[in-house]
């Protein structure tokens, strides 16, 4: 399924691994997008799943867990999602 959002928060993630020496060195660029939990009503299923894709512009994002988390909510009333994905194209 391709999810197309256009009004969403982008929130750059960088994993990072650290080498013996120090010196840091970024592994995986992940970007988060955070928007409203009802964009996703019209979709079927309407929770995001991996191997979702996600364009944003010209670039393509595939849905990804982290921490087995594919997403979260960001707020108690589960009306804002935050959904992990990584930058595939």
């Amino acid at each position: 399924m391709e999810i197309v959002i256009t009004n969403f928060t982008p929130e750059k993630i960088d994993v990072e691994q650290l080498q013996a020496l120090g010196i840091v060195i970024i592994v995986e660029k992940w970007q988060d997008f955070i928007f409203d939990f009802a964009v996703l009503s019209s979709l079927e299923p309407q929770t995001p799943q991996r191997g979702d894709t996600l364009t944003w512009g010209t670039l393509v994002f595939g849905v990804a867990p982290i921490n087995d988390e594919i997403y979260n909510f960001t707020t108690s009333t589960r009306k804002r999602i935050r959904l992990h994905a990584k930058q595939v194209g």
